[in-house]
């Protein structure tokens, strides 16, 4: 059953008795200055309706190997006692892997149709230490649970990531897990400077990096490497399909040049050139200056 809970908007203060850290300068304001890129770019999150339709088709992928998740679990320290709040859980890819390791854990999401399927697919593995929160980032954390552990993966374009990471760490006994792109790039730049829609890429990891140094932490820095989004694309019509949905309509002109370098480049999908760089940024919240 989803947790009711307050969708008001939130201060972003830290919880009654935590910590917070010592601020350190540096002479670049990177918390400032990533707001600041993140407004030029127009940045929005997805309205959640848009993710509950996308809701069973990641769902219908919970069970099948995940090299991301493996790799992002094996660097986790955990302890069988452990409670864990799962930030942006979606359907369950890190959530189902995690509860059997720990105590409780908490799945929180704005998106009900995930949710549901978080709920369905813990109920299918027979895990019952998961509990569904339905709330958003934005929204009041009040009366969310401070857990040991808190994970944030891939899930981490936001307006302001200071005040994200402040309120993850808020609710972080322990430990903080959190995952970006590393380049900023979701849609590989190759593809988009064939069609000449080159995009300024999100502010990279370097930010986060260090605006959590000048909130006071000293975060661990490692990377995960996955095939990328058109690794299991091995059709041309499926191919055009895809980057129809990613760039919008195509002119025969795009047509005739994205089925020229599906021809050419298509054997290299699942290889290093179209691989997903992700950043793993791990902090501890008990150990902070």
């Amino acid at each position: 059953m989803v947790v009711p809970q307050q969708s008001t908007p939130s201060s972003l203060t830290p919880l009654s008795g935590s910590l917070m850290p010592h601020h350190r300068p540096l002479p670049i304001d990177f918390a400032a200055v990533y707001c600041d890129r993140m407004a030029e770019l127009g940045f929005s999150e997805k309205p959640a309706a848009e993710w509950d339709d996308k809701a069973p088709s990641f769902s219908a992928k919970i069970l099948q190997p995940s090299p991301y998740a493996d790799a992002f679990i094996a660097r986790m320290h955990l302890r069988p006692g452990d409670t864990l709040l799962d930030v942006g859980c979606g359907p369950g890819t890190l959530a189902l892997r995690l509860a059997p390791k720990v105590q409780r854990l908490y799945g929180l999401d704005y998106s009900s149709g995930m949710l549901r399927c978080l709920e369905s697919n813990a109920q299918a593995a027979g895990l019952v230490n998961i509990t569904p929160i339905h709330l958003s980032k934005e929204d009041s954390w009040h009366n969310v649970p401070v857990c040991d552990i808190v994970v944030s993966s891939r899930s981490g374009l936001d307006r302001d990531l200071a005040a994200l990471f402040a309120k993850l760490s808020a609710h972080a006994r322990r430990s903080v897990y959190f995952t970006i792109l590393a380049d900023g790039h979701f849609n590989p730049p190759q593809i988009s400077r064939l069609l000449g829609q080159e995009r300024s890429p999100y502010p990279s990891y370097i930010y986060a990096l260090n605006i959590l140094y000048q909130m006071g932490y000293d975060p661990i820095l490692s990377y995960i490497t996955t095939p990328g989004r058109l690794a299991d694309c091995t059709q041309l019509p499926d191919f055009l399909q895809r980057m129809a949905a990613a760039y919008g309509t195509l002119t025969p002109e795009h047509t005739q040049l994205l089925t020229q370098f599906f021809q050419r480049h298509h054997s290299q999908f699942a290889e290093a050139p179209f691989a997903m760089k992700w950043a793993l940024l791990s902090w501890d919240t008990e150990a902070a200056a």
